[in-house]
């Protein structure tokens, strides 16, 4: 009974936090976003507040914030902002951390139960969301919004139980070394193309602010209107950062009828916010000269790896695992970034133009800087000089000089013990006994008895009886 007491504890104990995890990032977005929504509205010059409205706005927007295609009045909009999914995704990650403490079982179980009861928690939601606003004038589609939140929710929990669960080391034993060397400069490569990206959109902005402040003067009159266009264009940042890279790697991208590169331009018009002010009038041949900017992303990707190996052939594997990183990590991120606003409107990448470049910047210089960089095995070892050879000839025959020099009696003292034993071998085959039935001469007996004085060693001898 007691036993069953314990257990029923455990599985309660079990089910609240999974019920936990399940529901708190859920509302804590909903009401992020509600929350949002609600300042955006209040401080607005011309726009009504109503929060029956608002609430029911919040969960298109909840779909929004997880990257699921909207549909407003029949208009696509699948350009969301990248911003809003970053910070749920913080938070979801947050909250599968610390779930796991609270569980029991392995590491690796725990962050399985973990990751999947929160996919299927977002993905429900999403789904229901979906279907409770079909035919509004916002809504999604529910397949999409079935398994875009679900995926996000598990991308961004298990990122947030790689320390807490040990994944890394769990997965380690399943990975060969080459494998895990490339998997981390592929991530190291990743984030050198999107810091590159960001400074050149930074420095673009920072170069348009008066343009861009005009933009906000005309467009946001008032304190609320331009806080609300302020909170719009950081939300959208992200995205601006993803075109930039789009730019820095050659094949750039479009916005509408706009299209940019550091190799062709062609002019349009755009829409009048500030976060479009950083798009440039028109060309500029300095424009190829960014292209160092990946190539010292490549560089740097090689010069991680130029020792994670000692044979080249083995570092050149590692090299094409980390472009495979770069350009899959492109693809998803740039595939998030870009989307339609309307018919003609909105971000769009050539994933598959952008994805190839980033590869070829990364693992190109990567490769030629970790197979010419990095050590080479040794066939066989090196001879030794004629000199260190005689140097150590000469170290070996000084202590033995020595040791003759300190210890000359030593040396001969050997020499005259081994002449006593053979002369004492000789006396005793002398002093043996006559065999019976042998006969011995008389004279050899008298001067075996007789003793001489000429010998010192036979007076030392005692008598024989």
């Amino acid at each position: 009974m007691v036993r069953q007491g314990v257990a029923r504890g455990v599985g309660t104990e079990r089910m609240r936090v999974l019920l936990t995890v399940a529901t708190l990032p859920l509302l804590a977005g909903y009401a992020a976003v509600a929350a949002l929504l609600a300042v955006v509205a209040a401080l607005a010059t011309q726009a009504s507040f109503s929060p029956g409205q608002i609430l029911l706005a919040a969960a298109p927007g909840w779909l929004g914030a997880h990257q699921v295609p909207l549909t407003l009045s029949g208009e696509p909009l699948a350009m969301l902002p990248m911003a809003l999914t970053v910070l749920l995704g913080v938070l979801i990650a947050r909250s599968a951390a610390g779930a796991v403490e609270r569980l029991d079982g392995r590491r690796t179980h725990r962050a399985l139960v973990i990751v999947s009861t929160m996919a299927c928690a977002h993905a429900v939601a999403g789904v229901g969301i979906a279907i409770a606003s079909y035919g509004a004038r916002l809504s999604a589609d529910p397949l999409e919004s079935f398994f875009i939140p679900g995926l996000v929710a598990a991308a961004a929990a298990t990122l947030g139980l790689v320390r807490p669960c040990g994944l890394i080391a769990a997965l380690r034993p399943y990975l060969v070394p080459v494998a895990t060397a490339g998997l981390r400069a592929g991530l190291l490569g990743l984030v050198g193309l999107l810091a590159a990206g960001s400074a050149v959109f930074a420095i673009a902005s920072v170069l348009s602010a008066p343009q861009a402040q005009s933009l906000f003067t005309a467009g946001a009159p008032g304190f609320g209107s331009g806080l609300g266009m302020l909170l719009l264009c950081l939300a959208y940042v992200p995205n601006a950062a993803l075109a930039a890279v789009g730019f820095v790697v050659g094949p750039g991208f479009s916005f509408g009828d706009l299209q940019l590169s550091p190799y062709s331009y062609s002019t349009a018009d755009v829409p009048a916010v500030p976060l479009l002010a950083a798009l440039p009038d028109g060309p500029a041949d300095w424009w190829r000269a960014l292209v160092i900017l990946p190539l010292g992303v490549g560089v740097l990707v090689g010069l991680r790896l130029r020792k994670s190996s000692p044979s080249p052939l083995q570092r050149l594997r590692s090299v094409f695992v980390a472009g495979a990183v770069v350009g899959f990590g492109i693809v998803v991120l740039g595939a998030l970034a870009s989307g339609r606003i309307g018919t003609s409107g909105g971000l769009m990448l050539d994933l598959g133009a952008v994805s190839l470049a980033s590869f070829c910047w990364v693992a190109i210089p990567a490769a030629v800087v970790a197979y010419f960089a990095g050590e080479r095995p040794r066939k066989r070892a090196e001879p030794k000089s004629q000199h260190d050879e005689d140097t150590a000839d000469e170290e070996t025959d000084e202590p033995e000089s020595e040791a003759e020099d300190e210890k000359p009696d030593q040396d001969a003292k050997p020499e005259t013990e081994d002449e006593e034993p053979a002369e004492s071998s000789a006396t005793d085959q002398e002093s043996e006994p006559p065999k019976s039935g042998e006969p011995q001469p008389e004279e050899d007996e008298q001067a075996e008895s007789e003793p001489t004085a000429d010998d010192p060693d036979e007076d030392a001898q005692p008598e024989r009886l």
